[in-house]
C-alpha cells in the first residue's frame, strides 16, 4: 500500500493536466513496486529450485558410486566368470552410471554457487604434482579407450599456487574430461604450464572438431552448448565450463578458450602464483 499526498492553501489550483501527471506518477510507482515484488518472488523460486537441485544431486551421487563400483567388480569377474556378452551389458551400465554421476556432480557444484553455499579454503599447492597428475589418472581410462595420448609438462616446470585445491581440481578435471570427450580418436591432449609475471597459466589443448569463432562468447554461459553436429553428438550438460569459470573468478583469475575449427581447441585459466 502506498500514499501519494498533494495539498494547496488555494482553491482551484489543480487542473486536468496536473491530475494526468499525478496519475502517470502513480502508474510508474506501481509498476516499480510490482516489478520489485516479482523479482523477489522469482528469487525465492530460484533459491528453492537450487536447494532442491542440491538435495537431489547429493542423494543421487552415493548410489551411483555404488552402482559403478559393483558393476566394475562384476565385469572384472570377482563374483565369478562372466561371458563377453553379459560383460558388455555391465560395462554399458557402468558407462551410463558414470555419466549420471558426473552430471549430478556438476549440478551439485552449480547449486552451491547459485545459493552462495561455497567458500574458499586456500592452501599452497603445486599445480603439476598435486592437481594435474590426479586429473590425468581420472581421465586415463577414457583416453585409453579412444587411443588418445596425454602429454604433461615436465616436473621441472612445476610451480606453486595459492588456491582452494578441491575447487581447482574441479576445474582441471572438467577441462581434461572435455578434452578427451570432444577429442578425436587417436588424437592427443597436451597440457601446458606457463609462469609469467607472478601468474600461472594452465592450458589444455586437444586435437578435434574445435568450435567456430562466434561461439567463444557463449562457451562459459550456464547450460550453453555449441550447436555443432560433432559436439552435440557427445553428451554434456553445459554446466561444467560455467562452474569452472565461476571458480576461477572466485580466485581472482581469468579463463579463455581458443580454437581452429576442425583442428584443435584449447581452454586455459590463469591464477596468481606463489604465496598470498
Amino acid at each position: 500500500m502506498g500514499l501519494l499526498f498533494f495539498s494547496s492553501a488555494g482553491t482551484d489550483i489543480y487542473t486536468k493536466e496536473h491530475l494526468a501527471r499525478i496519475l502517470l506518477i502513480i502508474e510508474r510507482i506501481s509498476q516499480a513496486v510490482e516489478k520489485t515484488w516479482r523479482i523477489e518472488q522469482l528469487s525465492d523460486a530460484i533459491n528453492s529450485y537450487m536447494e532442491m537441485l542440491s538435495f537431489v544431486s547429493h542423494e543421487l551421487k552415493s548410489p551411483l558410486d555404488s552402482i559403478i563400483s559393483l558393476g566394475n567388480t562384476l565385469a572384472g569377474g570377482y563374483f565369478g566368470t562372466i561371458d563377453e556378452k553379459h560383460k558388455g551389458y555391465v560395462e554399458r551400465m557402468v558407462s551410463k552410471a558414470k555419466y549420471l554421476r558426473d552430471m549430478t556432480s556438476e549440478y551439485l557444484t552449480l547449486s552451491q554457487f547459485e545459493t552462495g553455499n561455497i567458500s574458499l579454503n586456500m592452501q599452497h599447492v603445486f599445480i603439476l604434482k598435486d592437481i594435474l597428475t590426479e586429473a590425468v589418472d581420472i581421465v586415463m581410462p577414457q583416453a585409453a579407450e579412444k587411443k588418445i595420448k596425454i602429454t604433461l609438462p615436465g616436473t621441472e616446470s612445476d610451480v606453486q599456487i595459492y588456491c582452494d585445491p578441491l575447487l581447482i581440481k574441479i576445474v582441471v578435471n572438467n577441462l581434461m574430461s572435455n578434452a578427451v570427450k570432444y577429442g578425436n580418436t587417436g588424437g592427443e591432449v597436451t597440457v601446458r604450464l606457463d609462469l609469467s609475471a607472478d601468474r600461472v597459466t594452465v592450458a589444455v589443448k586437444n586435437t578435434g572438431p574445435g568450435f567456430p569463432e562466434e561461439a567463444k562468447q557463449r562457451l562459459f554461459r550456464k547450460f550453453s552448448r555449441i550447436e555443432k553436429k560433432e559436439l552435440m553428438e557427445r553428451k554434456g550438460t553445459g554446466v561444467g565450463l560455467y562452474s569452472s569459470w565461476k571458480i576461477i573468478q572466485m580466485h581472482g583469475g581469468s579463463m579463455k578458450a581458443d580454437s581452429v575449427e576442425n583442428q584443435w581447441a584449447e581452454f586455459s585459466f590463469t591464477l596468481p602464483a606463489g604465496a598470498a
